[in-house]
């Protein structure tokens, strides 16, 4: 066996190895507070890298797993410069249409009040030049009452 199987990760020489598929998924609430529906948590992370106090940043892996027929809105302001990188799944807008997707790259400069819906599983890789996220809303809406939304302001 070789130290990868061995491992969830290794550190040598200050380099960081992380054997993705063994190390498990956990809660997203250390970044994003309470994000349960129907006592299910909907946002899960993998962290990769946290040198946050050395001035280096945060680094992990990020899961979005809106319940069937409905979506998960979150609101937040950036407390350092983040960027994202879609690996499967996507944002969408307030009728549903797909607007960031597989392979899409996006930075949201430091301050920046931001948000997104989702409406699929969407896994992203996620950096932060400091401080994560300040999260100011989450919540899961219906997908039938956000469509009916959209037709009233329209």
């Amino acid at each position: 066996m070789n130290k990868r199987e061995n491992n969830e990760m290794n550190i040598i020489n200050e380099l960081i190895e992380i054997n993705i598929p063994i190390s498990d998924w956990s809660s997203g609430s250390q970044f994003y507070g309470n994000n349960s529906f129907k006592a299910k948590e909907l946002i899960h992370i993998k962290i990769f890298n946290d040198r946050r106090a050395e001035g280096f940043g945060l680094t992990y892996l990020l899961k979005f797993s809106p319940p069937e027929n409905k979506l998960i809105r979150i609101t937040a302001t950036t407390k350092s410069e983040e960027q994202i990188f879609i690996l499967k799944g996507g944002f969408c807008d307030i009728r549903g249409k797909q607007i960031a997707s597989l392979g899409d790259f996006s930075v949201n400069v430091s301050g920046k009040n931001h948000g997104g819906l989702v409406n699929q599983e969407t896994i992203s890789l996620v950096y932060y030049r400091g401080e994560p996220d300040f999260v100011k809303s989450f919540e899961v809406i219906d997908e039938s009452g956000l469509k009916r939304f959209y037709n009233d302001f329209k």
